[in-house]
């Protein structure tokens, strides 16, 4: 991504901002930016979404069955649809090159399978708006700043119950899929302990 901005940007990071006052449209030069946000989304998607049954509308499941939804309001999980192995391959690695090969291709996603933004009537009105403000926020500090996760410096800082006191239990460091930040529910998704991390200027 480094590398791309480099060549739309230029080398000096401080005038990317200058750059697009002029020149907007150089935002539509981020293929990989655009493909590291959606990979992103796919992986740690922000949200789900709810829709309302009808008399027409029917569920199906593997193995062929109906199931009427009238009166009923659906959960569309979000986060599960992204990391159902059935419709991504590789489902657990991050892989931006999904969202640059053709139709055909193997990691090519399925119709319908990205969800982040919703799909049809129900697709966000905002996603271009959203597009621009993430690859605008990238192309301005990914060049400057190193985040990194500081969970060790975090555990050392949490206070310590009475048994991890006097040595007979250690904190459990959860992980979901090797991956310490993982998402918890709190309204919307959050990253466990709200990602504690270090910020460098680079």
């Amino acid at each position: 991504m480094i590398a791309e901005h480099e060549s739309v940007f230029g080398g000096n990071p401080l005038q990317v901002a200058d750059k697009l006052r002029t020149k907007p449209s150089l935002l539509n030069q981020l293929p990989y930016t655009t493909a590291v946000i959606k990979e992103t989304m796919r992986m740690y998607t922000p949200a789900g979404a709810f829709r309302a049954g009808s008399s027409n509308v029917h569920l199906r499941d593997k193995k062929g069955r109906m199931y009427p939804t009238e009166g009923c309001l659906i959960s569309l999980v979000h986060h599960a649809i992204h990391y159902n192995p059935r419709v991504w391959p590789r489902v657990h690695e991050f892989i931006p090159e999904r969202w640059l090969v053709e139709p055909g291709h193997e990691l090519y996603p399925q119709v319908g399978a990205f969800r982040t933004f919703e799909q049809g009537q129900r697709s966000c009105i905002g996603i271009n708006l959203a597009y621009i403000e993430l690859r605008t926020v990238l192309a301005m500090t990914v060049r400057l700043f190193r985040v990194s996760p500081a969970y060790e410096e975090w555990d050392e800082l949490r206070p310590r119950g009475l048994l991890e006191r006097v040595g007979l239990k250690a904190r459990e460091k959860g992980t979901v899929n090797g991956d310490r930040a993982y998402q918890v529910e709190k309204g919307g998704a959050h990253p466990k302990d709200g990602y504690p991390c270090k910020v460098t200027m680079l």
